[in-house]
């Protein structure tokens, strides 16, 4: 069980906000397409009683091909600032298996996105530029993600970005509010 602390940066280039992370001295750790398979009880109260989720994940690593699955179950502690949660993981062998018996239990399929992710790393700060398909997050964003609340500044001073870029929202929530512009669009 471990503890992570991120925030999101929004309204990013993704080819900028590489050019920026090299020329601090990041180093590029992966690149890789993920399956995240979100599950929770019919009528939602994992996440409205936990405030959290429960996922199965896909990760193909893209310079070797790899796959792997991890199965996670996250809880917020805290969204003062940045979002501090509590994590729960560990790696699986057989995804269809583990999907069909967190149905038997009584959970449902909510959402499968798909996501790319190419991942730096800079001491202690972990940058992941994130592009999800169309219909989770039509847009790219940066996660931060940091060790202590000290290291948040740092990272996103490190990077030129500005606080009003930095958000604290939920993939859900992101996906709510596109939805929402693009029906008021």
């Amino acid at each position: 069980m471990g503890r992570e602390l991120e925030v999101k940066v929004l309204n990013i280039d993704k080819s900028e906000i590489e050019r920026k992370l090299v020329e601090i001295g990041a180093e590029l750790v992966k690149r890789e397409l993920q399956v995240n398979s979100v599950y929770d009880y019919p009528d939602g109260s994992f996440e409205r009683e936990r405030r959290g989720y429960i996922r199965i994940r896909e990760i193909k690593d893209l310079s070797t091909g790899a796959v792997e699955y991890e199965f996670t179950i996250k809880k917020i502690i805290s969204n003062d600032g940045i979002k501090e949660y509590e994590e729960i993981e560990t790696k699986v062998e057989d995804k269809e298996s583990l999907g069909r018996m967190l149905l038997e239990l009584g959970l449902s399929k909510k959402h499968e996105g798909y996501k790319e992710r190419i991942r730096y790393r800079l001491e202690n700060i972990v940058y992941d530029i994130d592009t999800w398909d169309e219909a989770t997050v039509p847009y790219p964003y940066l996660e931060i993600e940091v060790e202590s609340k000290e290291d948040l500044k740092r990272a996103v001073e490190l990077i030129g970005a500005s606080e009003s870029d930095i958000s604290l929202k939920t993939i859900r929530e992101l996906k709510a509010e596109a939805e929402a512009e693009k029906q008021e669009g």
